[in-house]
């Protein structure tokens, strides 16, 4: 419900429309192991926490592997919606602290990002967002409750670095939009 996908996707089309060479890609990925996390989330299929985060770091080396790095390579930049942060947030539980998981994906020596981008905004609003989506189709997924949300939120304060920008997603989306790719244009010109 912090508008993440619409507003990634938007900056990596502004710095395509600028002629700067960006790909825009997601984790969980639509490859078969994204494809089974997504079960997961939708309530279709059970996993215990260890098999969550197994099947959320294979799927993150086949996005490593397939996505990311080839693009890296070729000077391309990828903007990602969803890394090893959400992942730490996501799965912690009372089995695997965010830390504990965050260093799981920290000792795959998966790429390190450039920026992290949070968007801050209060869980009961994120949930009336997501509750005013669900008129147009979607179905809530198994972590979309208050309860979850703000223990999400509170793992993701826990593992950020210092230099994540934290960006007020209760602003407008253009507004949000803007904040995020002047820090973007930034990284890119240093």
């Amino acid at each position: 419900g912090s508008g993440k996908t619409t507003i990634s996707k938007n900056i990596c089309k502004t710095l395509q429309k600028l002629n700067i060479p960006c790909i825009w890609t997601k984790e969980p990925t639509d490859l078969p192991s994204g494809i089974r996390i997504r079960k997961f989330l939708k309530g279709e299929i059970e996993l215990e926490a260890k098999d969550q985060i197994q099947e959320i770091l294979e799927d993150r080396e086949f996005s490593v592997k397939e996505n990311i790095y080839p693009n890296l390579q070729n000077n391309i930049n990828v903007i990602l919606d969803r890394y090893y942060y959400s992942t730490a947030a996501y799965q912690s539980s009372k089995d695997f602290s965010a830390m504990e998981i965050l260093n799981l994906n920290l000792e795959k020596n998966f790429p390190k990002p450039d920026l992290i981008i949070y968007l801050d905004i209060p869980p009961e609003i994120s949930l009336q967002r997501i509750e005013n989506r669900l008129n147009g189709g979607d179905t809530k997924e198994r972590f979309e409750t208050l309860t979850q949300l703000k223990k999400i939120e509170r793992a993701y304060k826990a593992v950020l670095p210092p230099n994540a920008l934290f960006v007020d997603a209760t602003k407008s989306q253009s507004d949000v939009e803007k904040i995020c790719l002047k820090k973007v244009q930034e990284i890119l010109q240093n």
